[in-house]
């Protein structure tokens, strides 16, 4: 896998499901978890990422336009310490944190 700092999240407008499919096809773009999406003109919107490399040589997307391109944020800390004392506690999966994991 690519370090994260080397891709760039993408918003790509494509002129149709022919040239959606070559994009994909190409595999030059992990999409986003969202889909494709219409893009009310007949063609479609896709988030997706590439390696900045891919851009900066100046290499295409097929014909698709980009729309929008930033950096992808850096991973916010989810949590402190170790929550399952090293194996010792068990995850309940109940979606909440027990008030010693808050601590």
């Amino acid at each position: 896998m690519d370090n994260p700092s080397s891709r760039v999240r993408v918003v790509l407008r494509t002129t149709g499901e022919d040239e959606l499919r070559s994009l994909i096809a190409a595999g030059e773009i992990d999409l986003d978890c969202g889909g494709p999406r219409p893009d009310g003109r007949g063609g479609f919107l896709v988030t997706g990422f590439v390696r900045r490399e891919y851009l900066s040589e100046g290499r295409s997307l097929g014909h698709a336009e980009v729309v929008e391109m930033g950096e992808i944020p850096e991973p916010a800390d989810v949590g402190k310490g170790d929550r399952f004392a090293g194996g010792a506690v068990a995850p309940r999966g109940t979606g909440r944190k027990s008030p010693e994991a808050r601590a």
